[in-house]
C-alpha cells in the first residue's frame, strides 16, 4: 500500500505536552486535513493552506520540538490550526467526515 502523504519533516517524540507544544497540536490538525483530502474530501479551496502549514512544520519541526505557547513560532502557526481545525469540521468547502 502506497503512503497517503509524504512528508519532507522527521516525526519526533510526541509524549506528553500536547496542549504546550504547537508543533504536535498544528501537526495532528495537518494530518487529518491530509487524510480528509485523500478520502475524496474537495481540497481545492484548502491546498494553499495545507501547503503552508506544511511549510510551518518545516521550518518549526521537528513534532515534539516544544513550540511554546506564547513563542512567535505559535503565533505564526495557530491560525493555521484554527483553519486546519475548521476544515476538518466541516467549516470550510469541504462536509464534516466521520
Amino acid at each position: 500500500m502506497m503512503p497517503l502523504c509524504k512528508s519532507p519533516f522527521k516525526v519526533g517524540s510526541v509524549d506528553g505536552y500536547i496542549e504546550k507544544d504547537k508543533t504536535i497540536t498544528l501537526f495532528k490538525s495537518l494530518v487529518s486535513a491530509k487524510l480528509n483530502v485523500a478520502d475524496c474530501n474537495d481540497g481545492n479551496c484548502f491546498k494553499q493552506t495545507i501547503m503552508i502549514a506544511d511549510m510551518w512544520m518545516e521550518t518549526y519541526g521537528p513534532v515534539g520540538k516544544g513550540v511554546r505557547a506564547n513563542s512567535s513560532e505559535c503565533r505564526q502557526g495557530e491560525p493555521l490550526y484554527e483553519m486546519l481545525d475548521k476544515y476538518n469540521n466541516g467549516m470550510l468547502c469541504a462536509p464534516h467526515r466521520d
